[in-house]
């Protein structure tokens, strides 16, 4: 894992990426509507959004 590489310690590392995870999925879902995109494309990101292991995680 890089957080080794980086000497930084894991938890750390995976504590910070699932807030920010946590934080882009609240604003995401706030702000998606008011985005100058089609529809299909914010549709699109939110099937995407939905299998990465990640958001499932961290939601």
């Amino acid at each position: 894992m890089q957080a080794a590489k980086a000497a930084l310690p894991r938890k750390l590392v995976i504590g910070t990426a699932e807030e920010t995870v946590a934080l882009f999925m609240e604003r995401w879902s706030k702000e998606k509507g008011h985005l100058p995109m089609n529809r299909t494309v914010t549709e699109a990101i939110d099937k995407h959004l939905a299998t990465l292991p990640i958001v499932t995680v961290a939601n």
